[in-house]
């Protein structure tokens, strides 16, 4: 009787281990479309999510930011493309926009918003949701 109360408390664990694992698995985004880029005369905006982009099938999108320092000082640069050819690119050497586009990961999320060329809005997020890159 004791081994039998034994092997049912055991299978007891056992599942509610497995099910606290499967409870705790996480948010995770699926994404359809991966760089959206919308165009209005001299203003425009994009975003999308790096990962996503990367493991697109669709050889036209890319997305991201960089920054580089120079003898003068330094700036950044945003550019983006989506899946129809619609494309955007801007720049800064404001130090918030530099510092931002500073935090971007290889995965993470980003939006940038431009007007005449220059970055004026720039957005970067880190979520556990967003889908990584796959190898």
């Amino acid at each position: 009787m004791i081994h039998k109360k034994k092997a049912i408390l055991g299978m007891l664990v056992v599942g509610a281990l497995g099910a606290s694992s499967f409870a705790w698995a996480g948010l995770k985004t699926t994404q359809t479309t991966s760089v959206i880029v919308s165009l209005d005369g001299s203003n425009a905006h994009a975003t999308g999510n790096l990962g996503s982009t990367r493991n697109s099938a669709d050889a036209n999108e890319f997305i991201g930011c960089g920054v580089r320092v120079l003898s003068s000082g330094w700036d950044m640069h945003c550019q983006a493309r989506d899946a129809f050819g619609d494309s955007t690119s801007c720049s800064s050497d404001d130090e918030r926009m530099i510092h931002v586009a500073s935090s971007l990961g290889t995965d993470g999320y980003l939006r940038f918003v431009v007007l005449n060329g220059e970055c004026i809005e720039l957005e970067v997020k880190h979520y556990s949701n967003q889908k990584p890159k796959a190898l």
